[in-house]
């Protein structure tokens, strides 16, 4: 067992390697900047293939939209403690006015709020991964309050010339 996890380490050392070494140009250097932004959401229905959406805008160092296609897995626990736990999971599309970055996302949904991790991949050649919590919540219908996430997020990429 001990060997493939070694094995797994390594291919996942190689991996980081070789993806920021692509990402690097003729001075080896890569393009790392980190971004805190809020999103407000409000579900607009549920598409072909059953997944509820969510639309909405982005502000502060991100400006734009937001479109959010999930599935929410409640906890399969009978035990009456656990009401309101599960798991998200689902795609999403960032629109700025200079990038669209369109990835998948994973999280948690807890009484108090969901949060988890997400990655995609930029129109202009960058990647996209953060985190978001959720800090208010919305009252679930298309016009009134949405919910609002902050999301801390680095995205890398090509150094700029």
């Amino acid at each position: 067992m001990k060997i493939n996890r070694l094995l797994f380490l390594t291919l996942v050392f190689v991996f980081v390697v070789f993806t920021f070494a692509a990402w690097a140009d003729d001075d080896n250097e890569v393009n790392i900047e980190k971004v805190t932004f809020f999103d407000a959401t409000r579900p607009v229905g549920v598409d072909s293939d059953g997944l509820l959406v969510s639309e909405g805008e982005v502000s502060g160092d991100l400006e734009g939209t937001i479109t959010v296609r999930g599935e929410f897995a409640p906890n399969p626990s009978s035990n009456p403690s656990l009401v309101g736990f599960g798991t998200l999971t689902g795609f999403f599309t960032i629109a700025t006015n200079s990038v669209t970055w369109a990835g998948s996302f994973t999280g948690t949904v807890t009484p108090s709020g969901a949060f988890g991790d997400y990655l995609g991949p930029g129109t202009d050649g960058s990647v996209i991964r953060g985190t978001f919590w959720q800090i208010e919540f919305g009252d679930q219908t298309p016009t009134g309050e949405p919910d609002v996430f902050i999301n801390q997020a680095f995205i890398s990429g090509p150094e700029e010339d």
